[in-house]
């Protein structure tokens, strides 16, 4: 005989829960193998929680209550008071009172002719389920210490797998900046329409530490994480930092890049878009050079000049 059950409808309200939420949650809900009632309605609500750098699993299975032993009378009705009914792994916890005929019962009357309090251990098996909730995205590989042993430098890291979303695609996470702790020592971006790279670059050769605060965003929920990098001291390795001096202008420009690095007869330039594409190069006798940047799309991008003795490296911007 197949057991209902029953909600008998009051001021007080029955609710459901999974038991024991903790680091892995399991939803168990699956009507189409066995459409009998599914026990989900409020308990997937408490996966509403945060669960940022958890392992989420996601499950299938059913609550049938034919698990839930009947009294000698084909029912069971909680005590007075609180209680709770276990099945399919699932706890249905409610406030059950024979004066206002509040709370639930489980029972296999199914005998349709009763009416009005004679019906109350009377149904019909129901059927139904409904869709867990959207959960956020969470960490699965967190961002390890960035060193910077060089001055000048520019790195570029890619954050594409830092986050994961359980039951969205991956490939629809975006990522945004939110702060950077030290802004003195250290430039901070993100390139890519969707943020998946992280670009960086140092600006003094003293010894110090960044905080980055950076956020994975999916379907309106996000998580955030932090980036730490340290930067070590760089010698200027004899030569004066005071005789080293690079002009790059016009900045934005559209279509004429000067170059120009004092007390230098010979250096090479790089430009690099904003995911580490070297998209320019050149090799200059002399102390100045002229770069046409026109036929480049317009956007952010990175030179490097080097001279053999020390590097610069600057952001421009091509209109």
């Amino acid at each position: 005989m197949k057991k209902c059950i029953i909600l008998i409808v009051s001021l007080f309200v029955a609710t459901i829960v999974n038991a024991q939420l903790s680091g892995t949650y399991t939803i168990n809900t699956n009507a189409s193998q066995n459409p009998s009632y599914t026990s989900l309605s409020a308990a997937a609500s408490a996966l509403s929680a945060g669960v940022s750098g958890n392992e989420v699993a996601v499950t299938v299975g059913t609550a049938t209550f034919e698990d839930v032993t009947l009294g000698a009378n084909g029912y069971w009705v909680g005590e007075e008071g609180e209680n709770e009914i276990y099945s399919g792994g699932w706890m249905f916890t409610n406030y059950y009172s024979s004066y206002f005929w509040g709370g639930f019962t489980a029972s296999n009357h199914t005998d349709l002719t009763q009416t009005g309090l004679n019906a109350q251990y009377t149904a019909v098996t129901g059927e139904g389920t409904i869709t867990p909730p959207d959960l956020p995205p969470y960490i699965a590989h967190p961002v390890g210490t960035i060193v910077m042993d060089e001055y000048p430098l520019m790195t570029i890291h890619e954050i594409t797998s830092v986050a994961t979303d359980p039951d969205d695609p991956d490939e629809d996470i975006v990522y945004s900046f939110i702060s950077n702790s030290n802004e003195t020592d250290l430039n901070a971006y993100l390139a890519d329409p969707n943020g998946r790279f992280l670009i960086l670059q140092r600006l003094t050769n003293k010894d110090a530490t960044a905080t980055l605060v950076l956020r994975a965003s999916s379907d309106g929920q996000y998580v955030d994480f932090e980036v730490q990098v340290q930067m070590i001291y760089v010698s200027p390795q004899g030569v004066d930092e005071n005789e080293y001096v690079v002009s790059v202008y016009p900045n934005p420009t559209n279509g004429l890049l000067n170059i120009n690095v004092e007390n230098s007869n010979h250096f090479n330039y790089q430009i690099f878009n904003m995911i580490g594409q070297n998209v320019m190069n050149g090799d200059i006798d002399g102390s100045e050079a002229k770069v046409d940047v026109s036929n480049l799309e317009k956007g952010v991008y990175f030179i490097s000049v080097f001279d053999g003795n020390q590097k610069f490296v600057e952001r421009i911007v091509v209109k």
